[in-house]
């Protein structure tokens, strides 16, 4: 993966304010030599923080979400700027799940890897006890996306530093300064040397961390890389969490309640300008409501503000860069190549320097378009009207991605029912996107949407070694499973089989008894 003629070039990456254009500021790219002193600072500091309690792992954790209370002014007006987010998002979609992170696993990993007793089943492990345990892997890599820059960084470096592990992170080449107000946090809450290092870059800074000494990756963003990433830690066996691309569908029966299916859909489709790998990308809504539907959300997205994002106002803010633009405007001419309709939006918005795009709402969709099968990561909302449940379910399953989805029914047992149907990660009913918010919620896809789970008790088992260890009860010299083999010997094993697994009682008591007798003739001497 790793393009070594490039790995020492210097570079700089310019940080643009994606609502006026404005230059925040120029970093350099951390190159090989930057990794190389991380990981092995990583390495050092793995052996005394894993022997830290989980108690006192935590209180880092905690020492950061007072600070980010602290800095509060300094830190939601930074994601703002370097992002494009309205404050508003920045505050409920950023902060909200930060601090929740931050306090959760500071208070519950313990419990939630705790040791597990294992209960040993057969009858030829009787003398056995044994548990579960989980170990941290030693050195975690994360590269994480523009689109939630602080919130998703942070919650999967507190899963990773709270289960005894080390971390090296590289924040998004759009977003390389909210990556350092991170590393500021930490610092200020004097995490030991060497826990965690932040390391601004472009693609070639990832592609070096992939390459590294390190034990794992917790990567978010597109299919494309993340199969790029799994590639090259095949070669190696290493193991890696991707939270990949999304086309997260929504699904709207015809018992509806339309207001609330509205006003979901279009917080759903247009919430960080459409940048959510678990936006609402596509929309079935069945025939009988669908004029209904299709005129309230018209209607509705006429009033949404699209401006600058610093205005407490703004529903809607730019795209984060113009190659994301771009993308926005082949799907939507793509569509309307095919024979989409535009009912609203469609175009770059005048008089307003940025890379905003209007709020745009498509009908007569189907699934030759992009649109409708490749993630278009901007504020576009297709409109496919469907006559059946089993329609919709077919259609949502057309795709090549499964991360999230929703149902929308006044019907909650066939919603649940739609549920097991559909192929996501997540289905929420009657609601969206709060998934990413509730960290005891596992969060991940199937399909070409990743491998792995984020958050809660599976997110923390990610990032952990599961280890099984075992020891006897009493003195027992051998085991009823080794050497000598002979004839005694095969008629004991036949015996317990048939004992355990035979398929009649009278079998099953007859080859106890038989087996009690053969078992005393053969091992009974251990314990006289």
């Amino acid at each position: 993966m790793t393009n070594n003629s490039c790995s020492n070039i210097e570079s700089v990456i310019t940080s643009i304010n994606p609502a006026d254009l404005s230059i925040i500021g120029e970093i350099k790219s951390a190159r090989q030599e930057d990794i190389d002193n991380a990981v092995k600072q990583a390495q050092n500091a793995y052996q005394s923080w894993k022997k830290l309690s989980y108690p006192a792992r935590g209180e880092y954790l905690l020492r950061v979400k007072d600070l980010i209370l602290d800095y509060l002014d300094e830190i939601v007006p930074l994601v703002t700027q370097e992002m494009g987010k309205p404050i508003s998002e920045v505050l409920l979609t950023e902060i909200f799940p930060t601090l929740e992170a931050l306090t959760y696993f500071a208070l519950n990993a313990e419990r939630l890897l705790a040791d597990e007793k294992i209960e040993y089943q057969s009858r030829l492990l009787l003398n056995k006890r044994g548990y579960t345990t989980y170990e941290p892997l030693g050195v975690i890599g994360i590269i994480s996306p523009f689109s939630y820059p602080l919130a998703i960084p942070i919650t999967q470096i507190a899963t990773a530093l709270i289960a005894g592990n080390t971390v090296i992170l590289k924040p998004s080449e759009l977003t390389p300064f909210i990556g350092l107000k991170i590393a500021e946090f930490f610092s200020k809450a004097e995490l030991p040397e060497g826990c965690l290092s932040v390391l601004p870059g472009d693609k070639f800074t990832g592609e070096l961390l992939v390459a590294a000494d390190i034990d794992k990756i917790l990567f978010t963003g597109r299919t494309m890389t993340g199969k790029s990433i799994l590639h090259a830690f095949a070669n190696r066996v290493l193991p890696a969490t991707l939270e990949l691309s999304g086309k997260a569908p929504m699904i709207i029966l015809g018992d509806a309640n339309i207001e609330r299916a509205i006003k979901g859909a279009i917080y759903g489709a247009f919430i960080n300008a459409g940048q959510s790998c678990c936006a609402v990308e596509r929309i079935y809504v069945m025939r009988d409501i669908a004029k209904s539907f299709i005129d309230g959300v018209v209607k509705e997205v006429k009033n949404l503000t699209v401006s600058d994002p610093m205005n407490p106002k703004t529903e809607i803010g730019p795209l984060a860069s113009e190659t994301l633009r771009a993308n926005v405007e082949a799907h939507i001419a793509d569509a309307i190549q095919k024979g989409a309709k535009i009912l609203i939006g469609g175009k770059i918005p005048e008089n307003i320097s940025g890379y905003f795009y209007l709020p745009t709402v498509l009908t007569e969709v189907d699934h030759s378009m992009q649109v409708m099968q490749d993630e278009t990561f901007g504020p576009v909302m297709p409109i496919m009207v469907v006559d059946s449940i089993n329609e919709a379910i077919q259609l949502v399953n057309d795709s090549r991605y499964g991360l999230s989805a929703s149902v929308w029914t006044m019907d909650v047992n066939l919603a649940v029912d739609v549920a097991h149907k559909v192929e996501t990660g997540t289905v929420t009913i009657n609601d969206l996107l709060f998934t990413f918010g509730a960290v005891e919620c596992a969060w991940g896809g199937t399909k070409e949407s990743g491998i792995g789970r984020v958050h809660a008790v599976q997110g923390l088992r990610e990032v952990c070694n599961v280890k099984h260890i075992s020891f006897d009860k009493g003195k027992r010299v051998s085991k009823t499973w080794w050497y000598p083999y002979n004839e005694e010997y095969q008629e004991f094993i036949r015996l317990a089989i048939m004992s355990e697994y035979g398929q009649k009682l009278r079998t099953r008591f007859k080859s106890s008894s038989e087996l009690l007798t053969h078992w005393r003739r053969i091992f009974g001497k251990q314990y006289e």
